[in-house]
């Protein structure tokens, strides 16, 4: 089957004829619920048994700039990555049911009754399981697809076959490159031009971490990461996480991951305490606290129950300096996400959604500040306690 655009009529089609999914006597409904750039996403519903999938689609190109072309291999790369994360955690991704390689295109779980956690977080919504949930995910699918448990020979090979050339660029020039320069395609607010200049522009240090950072990012293929855990990549219901939009999926360095999702629970901690929502900061702070120390208890007892590696079996120095560089890294790309969500070409609603000027520009400003002493100072930042009292001394 040769590679077609679909819109929802031939999406019904494609359900009913090529897959068999539904009866041609069917009484479809669909509807093109993609809010993303890069992607067609429709949700099809049989109206009497309410059976429901979601059919995602990768467009080569962006939708905002045909120009703009992208592989959209990168659908195979999502489907890989899901269907691997679920042998480690198989109830926090979305189900994949069908991935075709010439359409670009997968069959994958309806998560209605979900909400997008970034979403829900604007509304201070509480969810108790998240921090260990989330705890949970990031170690079990970052230890378990590592060298720690993977022969040696399996794991190169996995390497190779996520090799992500495309999207990883994208995050080596926007997430991690683009911050520290006057790179036209940022957005940065006119009441931070100069703070931007002063605080990260002109300062060494600042781009000399990200620099090495990048490196990380560039050389370091440790685990299987999903690749932008940020928190609009989230579902959340009352009872389920679940990680979805692993597009950016690759082999890197594990505290990318965790340092994205850490980042923008600042964020909304910064967003939370300056709009003056103070109960639910506090429960963001707590979060976040409970999140990393969550991490740490996870990661010790999948490495004790999964580790086969001849070290991870035999030294306890060797796993507590391991998971110190996890944590490091975390800490730092967790401030380089804060910091390109600030200044950078997408930004997030912590940053961005003020009907008060004062408050916005106190946001981003302080924003900044917070990840600026996170970069710098990396190997302060290993514990829940840490974070919480920089919120507490800069808020």
């Amino acid at each position: 089957m040769t590679y077609k655009i679909f819109d929802e009529k031939s999406a019904i089609k494609h359900m009913i004829e090529d897959l068999g999914y539904f009866d041609n006597s069917a009484d479809l409904t669909c509807k093109e619920i993609g809010d993303g750039n890069l992607n067609h996403v429709f949700r099809i519903v049989d109206k009497i048994s309410k059976q429901s999938f979601i059919l995602k689609q990768a467009l080569p190109y962006a939708r905002t700039s045909k120009d703009m072309t992208l592989d959209a291999n990168r659908c195979k790369i999502e489907a890989m990555t899901l269907i691997a994360q679920s042998k480690y955690s198989p109830q926090m991704v979305p189900k994949v049911f069908n991935y075709d390689e010439n359409l670009y295109a997968m069959v994958m779980e309806d998560l209605t009754g979900h909400i997008i956690l970034r979403t829900a977080m604007m509304q201070q919504k509480i969810y108790p399981n998240l921090a260990k949930d989330a705890a949970c995910f990031f170690a079990n699918s970052l230890i378990r697809s590592s060298d720690i448990v993977l022969e040696s020979k399996q794991k190169k090979g996995e390497v190779a076959r996520f090799i992500n050339v495309d999207l990883c660029d994208l995050t080596e020039k926007l997430v991690l490159t683009s911050p520290t320069y006057n790179d036209p395609r940022k957005r940065v607010e006119t009441h931070l031009k100069e703070f931007e200049k002063d605080e990260i522009l002109n300062n060494e240090d600042v781009i000399v971490a990200f620099a090495k950072l990048k490196h990380n990012f560039m050389t370091n293929s440790q685990a299987l990461l999903h690749g932008d855990a940020h928190t609009g990549s989230i579902f959340v219901s009352e009872n389920s996480t679940k990680f979805f939009d692993a597009e950016f999926g690759f082999y890197g360095p594990m505290g990318f991951d965790t340092g994205l999702f850490l980042g923008n629970l600042l964020m909304n901690a910064v967003y939370q305490k300056v709009t003056g929502f103070d109960v639910y900061y506090d429960w963001v702070i707590n979060l976040i606290g409970e999140f990393v120390d969550q991490f740490t208890t996870q990661f010790n007892a999948v490495w004790d129950t999964y580790g086969l590696e001849h070290y991870a079996k035999n030294s306890e120095v060797f796993k507590s300096f391991y998971l110190s560089q996890v944590l490091e890294d975390t800490a730092g790309y967790c401030a380089c996400e804060m910091i390109r969500r600030t200044t950078g070409s997408s930004h997030v609603a912590e940053m961005d959604e003020y009907s008060d000027k004062t408050k916005h520009e106190k946001a981003q400003k302080v924003n900044i500040l917070l990840a600026k002493e996170i970069l710098l100072n990396q190997t302060s930042y290993v514990a829940g306690l840490d974070y919480k009292e920089l919120l507490e001394q800069v808020l």
